[in-house]
């Protein structure tokens, strides 16, 4: 999900090279989804940040920082983490990530999903070269130390136990008549635009209970 379409566009374009194809990308706000609740395995928060971790390799940058970017950016995660946690399923995961290094963006943001009892951190084997984070939370790949950029990447676990995925994958197989394509039992095919996606009968009957037509790209 992005709300800018040039960053979108490239969203869909890396997935694409990845060769995921479970996916939808659209251009909307997380509001879109807040309808939505215990619907994914796992959600990752690339967050809109004040770019810190970005002042080495982007003038722009630096310029285009103030002292109130990041209590600013800190607000607008806050709201988009407000709207994507109850999306998750039990035993799901949360992945959030910035490309900047102050506590209001990052630690504090985790705090306050961990407050909610709703989460727990996942412990994980990240690279010796990064640092971790303000009281134990998450980590940093920190330019000079890591081969990238700055960033802070934390993962949380949704408490209780993920459901049993055995009801949605069915080795019965069904083929489209018209264009050939294999589909589980449980699947079904929507065209946006000029593209087809394929999902799971049971996403596609909660994402139909989303009031806002979707903008997928």
């Amino acid at each position: 999900v992005s709300q800018s379409r040039y960053r979108a566009h490239i969203l869909a374009e890396n997935i694409s090279k990845w060769g995921v194809d479970n996916e939808l990308v659209t251009n909307d706000s997380p509001e879109a989804f807040s309808e939505l609740t215990a619907l994914f395995d796992v959600v990752l928060i690339d967050a809109p940040c004040s770019g810190e971790g970005m002042f080495r390799k982007d003038p722009n940058a630096r310029s285009e920082w103030t002292p109130e970017a990041p209590g600013l950016c800190a607000k607008r995660q806050s709201l988009i983490l407000a709207e994507l946690h109850n999306t998750i399923k039990p035993g799901g995961y949360l992945i959030y990530s910035t490309c900047t290094f102050n506590r209001f963006e990052n630690e504090q943001q985790m705090k306050a999903m961990l407050a909610t009892g709703a989460f727990e951190q996942v412990q994980w084997n990240y690279p010796n070269q990064c640092q971790t984070g303000r009281d134990g939370l998450g980590c940093y790949f920190l330019p000079g130390y890591t081969k990238s950029e700055g960033l802070y990447l934390c993962v949380l676990r949704k408490k209780g136990a993920l459901e049993d995925c055995q009801n949605d994958i069915s080795v019965q197989r069904q083929k489209d008549e018209v264009l050939g394509i294999s589909l589980k039992e449980n699947q079904c095919m929507i065209q946006e635009r000029e593209e087809l996606y394929v999902l799971t009968r049971n996403a596609k009957a909660q994402m139909d209970q989303i009031k806002t037509p979707l903008r997928y790209l």
